[in-house]
């Protein structure tokens, strides 16, 4: 039996077991390959949702390529996958502001904070923050973390314009009523002389 066992293997029989590691991205593939012959390369490469898939290695660090016109098969052997993560994207909405913004490109599975908001505000506006298409928002310079792409709409809100009374005055004091107020609204402001003093 030990002479038939050299036979087979002197023959080319003995095979041996090939496993394209997929590095959890998707579902490893196994194979066998005859002793001392090369491994077949797939003929389609895997695909990931969100990986892209870039070639096949030695190691499983993935620093050695595999060279399948090049080696022989000695024994099993493990070829590993290398994947690179997508790149999704923020699209900024002005939503009636003025000024421009690039989008912003943030590698799945990484969280980057938002681009500050660069908008202009409608006059008599303030930014709110911004909103996605689900209803979702999201503060200004937030964290993020994406698994597609993203459009974020910049809210507005009416702005509050804070009355500031001068200081250093004599003989009397000027109050605002009230202290703060949104663009165009009513504002009392009461003088009120000081003793010995009136208006005229």
């Amino acid at each position: 039996h030990i002479q038939e066992d050299i036979n087979m293997i002197s023959a080319g029989e003995f095979r041996n077991g090939i496993t394209f590691d997929m590095d959890g991205k998707a579902d490893n593939q196994e194979e066998s390959v005859t002793y001392g012959e090369k491994v077949a390369k797939p003929e389609t490469d895997p695909t990931n949702e969100h990986y892209t898939f870039i070639n096949w290695y030695e190691d499983e660090n993935c620093t050695i390529e595999y060279k399948f016109d090049e080696k022989t098969i000695t024994g099993p052997t493990t070829i590993y996958a290398k994947w690179e993560a997508k790149t999704y994207y923020v699209t900024f909405e002005s939503n009636g502001g003025t000024d421009s913004m690039a989008q912003q490109g943030i590698k799945y599975g990484d969280s980057d904070n938002l681009t500050p908001n660069a908008f202009k505000a409608p006059e008599g506006m303030e930014f709110l923050n911004w909103k996605d298409a689900d209803g979702n928002t999201y503060g200004d310079g937030e964290s993020i973390t994406l698994t597609g792409n993203i459009t974020l709409t910049a809210q507005w809100g009416a702005a509050e314009y804070k009355v500031n009374i001068a200081e250093g005055i004599e003989h009397g004091a000027v109050t605002a009523n009230p202290s703060a107020a949104n663009m165009n609204a009513e504002i009392t402001l009461t003088i009120t002389p000081g003793e010995g003093y009136e208006l005229d």
